[in-house]
């Protein structure tokens, strides 16, 4: 699958990833602040979240994003949405260019 979608609600210290393929999970638990912070949903999210065991609260989109484009994703739109009690959340569809032609059904 070519794309990817990254979800964060402001002030909820969690970032959403739906889309990714195993080897990109495996790429990012490599980065410091992301590993051992990563959990799969009952729908199939990928939910990196606040760590116990290093004290650390809250995950970065700005992380998760720049490490998606290490892996060649790109932005192609951003959307805010405000919710019930000023709560904005914020998604990011990312789009990945096969290096070889995509395959048939």
């Amino acid at each position: 699958m070519p794309y990817a979608v990254v979800i964060w609600k402001r002030g909820s210290h969690v970032v959403d990833i739906a889309g990714l393929k195993p080897d990109d999970l495996i790429y990012l638990e490599k980065i410091p602040c992301l590993s051992s912070r990563l959990e799969v949903d009952t729908e199939g999210f990928i939910r990196f979240g606040p760590s116990v065991s290093n004290k650390q609260n809250s995950v970065k989109p700005a992380v998760v994003l720049t490490g998606l484009e290490v892996l060649g994703f790109k932005v192609v739109t951003t959307t805010a949405t405000t919710k019930t009690g000023n709560t904005t959340e914020y998604s990011w569809t990312l789009r990945r260019e096969f290096s070889e032609p995509e395959p048939q059904d």
